[in-house]
């Protein structure tokens, strides 16, 4: 799958839940303190990412498009709409993230974390049924989270159906400190 065959109006797909990878870092760093049962699985997410090796083929025959979330979800969905030349709106309120991050305001984490190295895809909106039954059988998280557009920005929208502007976009591997 290639990052340059997303399609206008295919519907955009991530595995996991995100955010716990950078959360687990950020606990490890002494940066933020958390519940004891929130702290072991975010560690656990940094220090063991789930490989979801079981659904790989199966995503090929039904995606247009993929990439693995290492540098964030808004930085790796932008390598797909700029290789695509396409752009995407996103539902916050659907992006998979543990609760814990949006009852304390810390979105961006799960927005912009890395090294979730969860899967983000775009599929054509045909398959929906086949991906939801999947995500059954195969007991994997499958969450649907937007759309690919035509025009070339990338929106997310919030509970209120407005504008959510995130603080950073994601990791930058060429960032100068």
């Amino acid at each position: 799958l290639l990052r340059s065959n997303a399609k206008k109006e295919d519907d955009i797909w991530v595995t996991g839940e995100l955010g716990l990878a950078a959360l687990g870092l950020a606990k490890l760093q002494k940066k933020i303190q958390l519940p004891k049962s929130l702290s072991k699985k975010a560690i656990g997410a940094l220090e063991k990412p789930m490989l979801h090796s079981s659904i790989i083929k199966i995503m090929a025959r039904l995606s247009n498009s993929a990439i693995d979330i290492s540098d964030g979800l808004i930085a790796d969905l932008s390598h797909i709409l700029k290789a695509s030349k396409v752009g995407a709106d996103l539902s916050l309120k659907d992006i998979p993230m543990n609760p814990w991050l949006k009852k304390n305001k810390l979105i961006d984490i799960g927005l912009s974390g890395g090294d979730d190295y969860q899967l983000l895809f775009t599929t054509p909106k045909k398959n929906r049924n086949k991906i939801n039954l999947l995500s059954k059988v195969r007991s994997i998280k499958l969450t649907r989270i937007g759309s690919i557009k035509k025009d070339k920005s990338l929106k997310i929208i919030d509970n209120k159906g407005m504008l959510y502007k995130t603080k950073k976009k994601g990791y930058d591997h060429f960032e100068t400190k």
